[in-house]
C-alpha cells in the first residue's frame, strides 16, 4: 500500500484506467482521506493482509470517456477481483486477462 518511492503503476484498456490501491491514491481525497475516501477502499488498504508476495488490490480508478465505454463514465474507485471470470491477484494478471 505504501509506494512513495516508486513511480505509479497503471494500465489503460478501452479508456478504463486500472491501478493498484496505494496510500498515495487514497490521499487524493485530502488530509481527511480516511473519512472521505470510499470506506471499502480504506478498509481494504488498511486491514487486508496479502496472502502472497506479489498480490495487489487492483482498482478501476476512473473511466476516460469514449464511445467504446459509453455508460461506464460514472464508474470509479471499484475493486477488480475478476476479469472474464478469472481471478486476478495483481496488475500483471489483469493486463494478461484483458
Amino acid at each position: 500500500v505504501h509506494q512513495y518511492d516508486r513511480l505509479p503503476t497503471y494500465f489503460v484498456f478501452a479508456g478504463l484506467v486500472f491501478c493498484p490501491l496505494t496510500q498515495p491514491h487514497l490521499h487524493e481525497w485530502g488530509d481527511d482521506w480516511y473519512d472521505k475516501a470510499p470506506r471499502r477502499l480504506c478498509d481494504r488498504a488498511m486491514h487486508s493482509h496479502m496472502k502472497v508476495p506479489d498480490e495487489q488490490v487492483v482498482i478501476l480508478s476512473h473511466v476516460l470517456a469514449d464511445e467504446i465505454n459509453v455508460g461506464y463514465q460514472g464508474k470509479h474507485d471499484l475493486e477488480v477481483s475478476r476479469v472474464c471470470g478469472a481471478k486476478v491477484k495483481n496488475m500483471r494478471e489483469l493486463a494478461a486477462a484483458l
